[in-house]
């Protein structure tokens, strides 16, 4: 019963919806599956989606500076000084890079095609510089704990450096116009000073 217990303590506190990624947006007008719910790319793309993982573009081999970046509205909007765990579960596929980062807004990001975004929140290039790149291609989950400045209510998550400033490991000798992907199959945010959601009420 403890474990139940602390499983439904964790998810209570998480304030992003549908953070598994397990329910899907159905297109009615083509009768197919869409994004996951509560989760968009920032540019009017449909992220890849596939056996419960969420595919994000983090290059391409021949056009520069394409990128695509996850991104949801956050339950409650963060309060300033307050500190939050974030935590994310992805893998590299067939080209490793040597950062994935988030970024925390108070408004929702718009962009016109897939391009970079810069100045992320934080990136997780130092514990990825310390996790062998072959490790890299299987599911490994990074936590960042984040204090606030207030306001924040939108999360988006992809690669924030460009081209120039981009390490890159391939599997393979690259294709040209290839678009290289990272998966991900979770996504939280965790309010460390909350033992529980409020209701709506209260927000």
């Amino acid at each position: 019963s403890i474990a139940i217990m602390s499983s439904y303590h964790h998810f209570a506190q998480n304030i992003v919806a549908n953070h598994n990624f397990v329910d899907i947006n159905k297109c009615t007008e083509h009768n197919a599956t869409c994004a996951p719910e509560a989760w968009l790319l920032a540019s009017p793309n449909i992220p890849l989606h596939k056996n419960g993982e969420v595919g994000i573009v983090v290059l391409n081999s021949s056009a520069p500076n394409i990128r695509q970046y996850l991104q949801t509205e956050l339950l409650m909007e963060m309060e300033a000084n307050k500190e939050y765990k974030i935590s994310i579960r992805f893998r590299a596929d067939d080209c490793i890079i040597n950062s994935i980062g988030v970024k925390l807004s108070d408004a929702f990001v718009c962009l016109e095609k897939d391009q970079l975004l810069s100045n992320a929140s934080f990136d997780f290039s130092k514990q990825l510089s310390n996790i062998k790149k072959k490790k890299q291609r299987k599911w490994m989950e990074l936590d960042y704990i984040y204090k606030a400045q207030g306001g924040e209510k939108f999360i988006l998550i992809g690669c924030f450096n460009s081209d120039k400033s981009q390490e890159r490991s391939f599997k393979k000798n690259p294709l040209p116009y290839k678009n290289y992907y990272y998966f991900f199959d979770k996504i939280d945010v965790i309010p460390t000073y909350l033992d529980a959601l409020p209701s709506e009420s209260e927000y």
